[in-house]
Parts: structure tokens; C-alpha cells; sequence
């Protein structure tokens, strides 16, 4: 047997271990997914989108973030993930995502909630001090930021008795986290985290910024190294303020600024901004999970040393509720949704065909409960409509399959798409399509298809569907879609003929 030093063994036995918890591998599932929406930018918003869409919760959660003072400065409602989208970027939107993955996997073990609390100020420090550095992705330093102390949470949810003797040993050796780690563990806490987060192919800066790091400028002159250092600033800060009594914390945040001063320019002054800032961004997160903040005692800490700034920390106005799929009747929230979109297209804005149709599928499968929505497309020949984009469960497989003949023979298509006629089956079972090609692939009880038009040609269509029960519409709902189906007509009509 190949030998292997002693820290690497156990290194991979505590993987093993936190690995094999009841709870962990759903997450670390959605977590992967979720860093996995990079590339392309429009087929990233469609990921994302759906991604998000799926779980009724995390959208309830993103929304309400998004509506709340710190991220919706203009105050107007938004209602749907595919706006927030394209209103905030992907990147602030799967961050906003990932934060509340993260606590609400985290927030109810006993260490959890705090540990959250630490992670997402430092994220928030970290997306801030970014401006401060003239560092371009601010979003990915917040990624960095909220990822940086991943060892230590997870020591602390899942090897209880492990983490209270690191304590205790901090407590009574007066070691630092890293010697105590190394005596109870022997590995560190970001060795540990570095381990997880490739495991979850996370992004290789998340990976790097665990690091600890030299203060040489020379690290300042590539995106690694600014990074890296805002990173490490970000986490010594919450350090600091969270993790010690508001005097030492004082002391400490102004001995920080003379460390870090060659690479970073910030002012005490700016660190107060920085730190109020982050407060208030992070009520909201928890305001949105259900959670006070207040009733943390590191909140207590935060408040004092921002007392002594003479900074206010009242908190926000709760942000209003949205409308979300299942929340409300289907009519209320598709006619909510559809005059998001009326709005939207109606604004001086600049939306790209792309985000349109987003926010119309958006409306579609969220305000009717729909289990799947597609946006479809004549090929250039006429000869066969295709799926090409959409939400929804299973969707790539779905896409790739949803594939028929332009033809009076290919079940609701030829209605559609030739006869340009709206097709509404309410139940597939006792319709003329029930023993269709269309009907077999489709897998559907009920489904819809409107037809786009664009001057006198049917050149795609929207299609939605349930895979179980009716369609359920009513006149005013199939009125909504209607609605819905001429935004998208319009947009597509506007990007032919170069407008918009």
C-alpha cells in the first residue's frame, strides 16, 4: 500500500465523513449546478433562470432580495428571476442564489447561523472593497468572500465534537484557529474547505482565496492577486468586528488598515461605509430566509462598533411581497406577471430579444403552474418547428426531442402553426391527439400552443404544459397568454426589422 502523509489521510476521512451526511450531497448537488452557469450569456440566463425557477423557495427568497432597498434602487417592482437577471447581471443574481442555498442548508445547526452571518458580511465586505481596488468583478470577490471561511463551517455542522475542542484549545492555549485546527484536526480549516469546494468545482479563485497571503503590491498587478487580497482583507475584517469585543475590534480594524495599506486604499472612514453597507445588504438576506438578525449576539457586535462610527444601523423597511408561483390564484399572478412585462416592453430600457422572451416564459410557466414552457421555432426550409429555449424540469432532454414536422399531420402543429390557430387541450386523454407522435413525445395530460406572428407568417410558437391533471384555464388567463404571446411576436417583429 502506497504510504501517504498523515494529514492527507485524515484529510480525506473527514471528506468521507461530512461527505456521507443525510444532508449534504442534495446540496452540494444544487451548489454545483449553480456554479456551473457560466459561458454564454444568454444560454447562462436561460440556466440560471430555470435553475432558480424550480425551487419555489429559493425564488420567494431571490425576489425579495432583489425588491429590497440595497439591490432595487429604483424602487419598481420586480417580479420575475428573468428580469432581476437582466436588471442586476447573472453573476449578482447566482451570487444572491448561492448565499441562500448556503443558509438554508447551514442556518439551523448550532454554530450554522452565525457562521452564515460571518460569511455573508465578508462576502458583502469583500464585493465592496472591489470598488475601492478598482477590481472589474466585483461579484466574483463576493463569491470569494462568502466562500472563504467554508472549512470552518463546515467543522462546525458536521464534526461537533471536533470543533468544540478547537475552541476550547483557542480559548485556554490561546492558539490561533490555524495551530488549533492542526492539533484537534490535523489539517486547516480552509485545507478542508479547499478540498469541498473542488469537489463542488467551484471556480479555481474561490479555491486559491482561501489561502492565506503575503502583502506584497507585486500581488495587486493580476486579477489572482487583487483578488486574493481583497479576500483576505475581507475575512481578516470580519474577524475583527464579528469575533472579538467592540474595543479590541476597533484596535484591530485600524491595525488593519496599516497592514494592508500598500495594497489597498482604504480609510477608516471607508471601512465604516464598508461595514454599514454590509448590514444593511445582509438584513435583507435574512429578512428574506425569515431570520432576525437581531437576535444574534454577533449582531450586537456589529451594532456597537458602528455606535462608535456614529452610523446608524436602523433597519430597512421590509420589502413587500411578491408574486410568485403558488402564491396566489393563477389569474392574480399571471396578470401580475403580465404587466411586468407590458411594462418592461412599453419602458425606454433596453432589453435584448433574449431577455424578452425570457420574462415572457417566465410568466407563462410561473403565473399557470406550468410544468414545462417552451419557446419554439420554424426552421429557415419551413419544413419542422424546434424547441429553442425554455424552463422547466428535464429541459435539455425535452428540448432536444421537441422536434415535428411542419404538417397538417403532426398532431397540434399543423393547427398552429400552419392554420395559425390558438390550441388549448385541456385533457390530452380525451382529445384527437391522444394517440399522436405529438402526444408520445411530449409525455403531456395537457398543454398549449399559440402560434407567433410575425406580418403574415407563423414562425414559432409557445408551448406549455402539465404532465398531470387538466390545463385549467379560464377566459381572463387565456387572455394573459394572449398578451404574453404578442409581447414576444412584437419583439421578434421589432429585431427583424432592426428596431429596438
Amino acid at each position: 500500500m502506497e504510504d501517504r502523509p498523515p494529514k492527507e489521510g485524515y484529510l480525506e476521512g473527514c471528506i468521507q465523513r461530512i461527505a456521507a451526511a443525510e444532508d449534504l450531497p442534495t446540496f452540494a448537488h444544487h451548489i454545483t449546478e449553480l456554479m456551473a452557469t457560466a459561458g454564454d450569456e444568454d444560454a447562462t440566463l436561460r440556466r440560471l433562470a430555470n435553475l432558480i425557477l424550480k425551487n419555489v423557495s429559493l425564488t420567494a427568497k431571490v425576489l425579495r432580495i432583489v425588491n429590497s432597498v440595497y439591490f432595487n434602487r429604483a424602487g419598481r417592482s420586480i417580479l420575475s428571476i428573468s428580469h432581476a437577471v437582466t436588471l442586476l447581471g447573472w453573476d449578482t443574481v447566482r451570487h444572491l442564489a448561492a448565499g441562500m442555498l448556503m443558509f438554508d442548508h447551514f442556518k439551523n445547526s448550532a454554530h450554522g447561523r452565525e457562521q452564515m452571518l460571518v460569511a455573508l458580511l465578508t462576502a458583502s465586505h469583500a464585493r465592496q472593497i472591489a470598488k475601492h481596488a478598482h477590481y472589474a468583478h466585483g461579484e466574483e470577490a463576493y463569491l470569494c468572500g462568502m466562500f472563504r471561511n467554508l472549512g470552518e463551517l463546515l467543522v462546525s455542522c458536521y464534526l461537533h465534537e471536533a470543533y468544540s475542542a478547537i475552541l476550547e484549545n483557542i480559548k485556554n492555549n490561546q492558539w490561533t484557529d490555524r495551530e488549533a485546527c492542526r492539533h484537534v484536526l490535523h489539517f486547516t480549516y480552509e485545507e478542508l474547505g479547499q478540498a469541498m469546494a473542488r469537489q463542488w468545482h467551484l471556480p479555481e479563485k474561490v479555491i486559491l482565496c482561501m489561502d492565506p497571503t503575503d502583502l506584497s503590491p507585486s500581488k495587486m498587478e493580476t486579477d489572482r492577486g487583487k483578488v486574493h487580497m481583497i479576500t483576505s482583507f475581507s475575512h481578516a475584517l470580519s474577524a475583527a468586528v464579528y469575533r472579538m469585543d467592540p474595543d479590541k475590534s476597533r484596535k484591530q480594524i485600524r491595525a488593519l488598515l496599516k497592514q494592508y495599506e500598500r495594497v489597498l486604499p482604504l480609510t477608516e472612514e471607508n471601512v465604516h461605509e464598508i461595514l454599514r453597507g454590509a448590514v444593511l445588504e445582509t438584513q435583507d438576506t435574512f429578512s428574506a430566509a425569515g431570520v432576525s438578525m437581531n437576535n444574534l449576539r454577533l449582531m450586537w457586535q456589529v451594532e456597537n462598533v458602528l455606535r462608535d462610527a456614529s452610523l446608524s444601523t436602523a433597519p430597512e423597511p421590509e420589502a413587500a411581497p411578491v408574486a410568485l408561483r403558488g402564491d396566489l390564484p393563477d389569474r392574480e399572478t399571471l396578470a401580475q406577471l403580465e404587466r411586468e412585462v407590458s411594462a418592461v416592453v412599453s419602458s425606454d430600457e433596453s432589453f435584448g430579444l433574449n431577455d424578452i422572451v425570457l420574462m415572457v416564459l417566465e410568466a407563462i410557466f410561473r403565473g399557470g403552474r406550468f410544468d414545462r414552457v417552451l419557446f419554439c421555432l420554424v426552421t429557415r426550409d419551413r419544413k419542422q418547428l424546434e424547441a429553442r429555449m425554455g424552463l422547466g424540469d428535464d429541459l435539455e432532454s425535452f428540448i432536444e426531442k421537441f422536434r415535428f414536422p411542419l404538417s397538417l399531420l403532426s398532431g397540434p402543429v399543423g393547427p398552429a402553426l400552419i392554420q395559425q390557430r390558438e390550441v388549448f387541450v385541456d385533457d390530452v386523454g380525451t382529445s384527437r391527439y391522444n394517440q399522436s407522435h405529438f402526444a408520445a413525445v411530449a409525455g403531456a395530460s395537457a398543454f398549449g400552443m399559440l402560434p407567433l406572428i410575425v406580418g403574415e407568417n407563423a414562425i414559432g410558437c409557445l408551448y406549455f404544459d402539465r404532465r398531470s391533471g387538466v390545463l385549467g384555464l379560464d377566459d381572463s388567463m387565456k387572455q394573459s397568454l394572449l398578451n404574453l404571446r404578442g409581447y414576444a411576436s412584437d419583439a421578434i417583429a421589432s429585431k427583424k426589422t432592426g428596431g429596438g
